[in-house]
């Protein structure tokens, strides 16, 4: 389903933005496909539940399996538009008139 954005100024500023990592907190889902045709649906909770659980191995290692064919990320796009201009006005406010 197509999210519908009236401001696209950030939109085409987002699109050119190259990321190394992404921060948890900004991943909604992981949807991972598997070359068997299987569909493997991580959430934010349980990207929470990997981060504070100690036997992280044993679930990195079934993540980074060979059958892997595709890994779609869905991204909280308002929290991190939120995030980028909280930021940004707390830098650069201070030198401008509001």
């Amino acid at each position: 389903m197509p999210i519908e954005r009236k401001d696209r100024s950030f939109d085409l500023i987002f699109d050119q933005v190259s990321m190394d990592h992404i921060p948890a907190e900004y991943i909604k889902e992981v949807q991972i496909n598997l070359a068997t045709g299987e569909k493997v649906v991580l959430t934010q909770e349980d990207l929470k539940k990997i981060k504070e659980e100690s036997p992280k191995d044993d679930i990195l290692k079934a993540l980074t399996v060979d059958s892997m064919s595709k890994i779609n990320l869905k991204l909280d796009y308002d929290a991190i538009k939120s995030d980028v201009m909280n930021g940004v006005t707390g830098f650069l406010g201070k030198h401008f008139d509001k």
